[in-house]
């Protein structure tokens, strides 16, 4: 999904007699950044599903309002939520659904398009494996994109031990199938369960190449997400 539009799942306790009478309905606003506020629907629930919420320019959070409204037409204070936005405006995950291919696979169910897919909390077979001795995994982002950061997701971010988290890896980028690698990243001595590493590149081709995919002797690479951010 785009960093600048969100779907939200909007639930709240149910409202008493309070605010001048039974509650008929709730409204449910966006509060902008001048203070007016853009009117997103009303519910006779206490749950309200919001399919389309855009960022306005490069805000960094949104706040979400909602009155009870009663029989009697009396309103209660508002309730609010905050909806933070990551990243720039524009930004998206590149990788995320685009072909994948890998230096081979732990099991039928933990190939490559598992580390593109967008999940990390499918349990254990929601994820790339591979126990071979050259371990790599590339993604064709399908044209050249302006990269901004990658991100990995190890093991411990699918729920598993810590001690399975990369360790030793790099990233490479190639804009065409025909050119030779480029390193952009190298990471050595990882222990944590997800990395961010800023870049600011234009390729069409990632690759993700592990050294050492764990911190004891286990030979398994365990990637749950590999990400590409940039426009």
């Amino acid at each position: 999904m785009s960093s600048s539009r969100k779907s939200l799942r909007l639930a709240w306790t149910a409202a008493g007699s309070g605010s001048g009478g039974q509650v008929h309905h709730y409204d449910v606003y966006r509060r902008n950044a001048d203070g007016s506020r853009t009117y997103l629907g009303a519910t006779p629930n206490d749950a309200y599903f919001v399919p389309q919420l855009d960022r306005a320019g490069a805000e960094t959070s949104t706040t979400i309002e909602v009155e009870a409204v009663s029989t009697e037409y009396g309103r209660s204070a508002a309730a609010t939520a905050t909806v933070a936005w990551s990243g720039e405006p524009g930004e998206e995950n590149r990788a995320l659904g685009r072909p994948a291919t890998a230096s081979g696979q732990c099991a039928a169910d933990e190939g490559p398009a598992k580390a593109v897919n967008g999940s990390v909390t499918g349990g254990n077979s929601d994820k790339w494996c591979t126990l071979t001795a050259d371990r790599w995994l590339e993604v064709d982002l399908g044209e050249a994109r302006s990269l901004t950061r990658f991100v990995v997701r190890h093991a411990q971010a699918g729920g598993e031990s810590a001690a399975f988290n990369t360790r030793d890896f790099m990233i490479q980028v190639r804009s065409a199938a025909s050119e030779e690698w480029k390193t952009a990243v190298t990471v050595t001595g990882n222990t944590a369960a997800a990395t961010t590493h800023p870049v600011t590149l234009t390729t069409r081709h990632v690759r993700l190449s592990i050294s050492k995919p764990t911190q004891n002797t286990d030979s398994a690479a365990r990637i749950y997400e590999f990400e590409a951010w940039g426009r």
